[in-house]
């Protein structure tokens, strides 16, 4: 009989607990996607909610690398360079979608903070260097077609900060000839 009491509460903690654990889930769903609703569908006045909402969501692990991008864009948004800066750099590689990413947005945020300074000297440095450590990423690194795919994408719009329409169609033209399996993804970055 004790035996029997015992299995039955255990299995009614045991529920209680996934009840709990489902609930949290479902909860950071929903603040997650009325967020992104704030983020992507209303004015910018939103964003401060959003953010404080997206903060809430962090708890659940299912969520937390698209957490972690979405707070970055509303960081961005917001033009909070230095607490994004701050904030990745809290961040570990795995809690983004791909290892390179924490660095590129690391810097990203950096060359932001000097783009609202006016520094463009040092705007123009950082784009360089993530161009640099993208492409050293790209050389040296096994990567799934997703991640090839993102990282190419990631790579063009840090080169459409510095470089003109000839050079990055040229560079384009170059990648078309060494993946040619990959033809009309490049065709995709190209400039008009």
């Amino acid at each position: 009989m004790c035996k029997t009491i015992l299995i039955l509460l255990t299995n009614l903690w045991l529920l209680s607990c996934n009840s709990q654990s489902n609930a949290r889930l479902d909860s950071c769903n929903y603040k997650f996607n009325e967020a992104k609703k704030l983020v992507y569908d209303t004015p910018n006045a939103f964003l401060d909610s959003a953010l404080t909402l997206v903060n809430q969501t962090f708890l659940c692990d299912s969520l937390r690398k698209a957490a972690v991008e979405l707070k970055i864009t509303i960081l961005i948004a917001m033009k909070k360079y230095s607490f994004g800066e701050s904030f990745v750099d809290s961040l570990s590689e795995s809690d983004f979608s791909f290892k390179y990413k924490k660095n590129l947005m690391l810097k990203n945020f950096q060359a932001f903070e000097s783009e609202a300074k006016a520094d463009t000297i040092t705007e123009n440095l950082i784009y360089r260097q993530m161009m640099l450590d993208l492409e050293s990423y790209l050389n040296t690194h096994s990567v799934s077609e997703k991640e090839f795919d993102e990282a190419y994408m990631d790579l063009f719009a840090i080169k459409r900060n510095i470089l003109d329409k000839k050079q990055i169609n040229k560079e384009v033209g170059n990648l078309e000839e060494k993946y040619p399996q990959k033809k009309q993804f490049f065709e995709y970055l190209k400039t008009n």
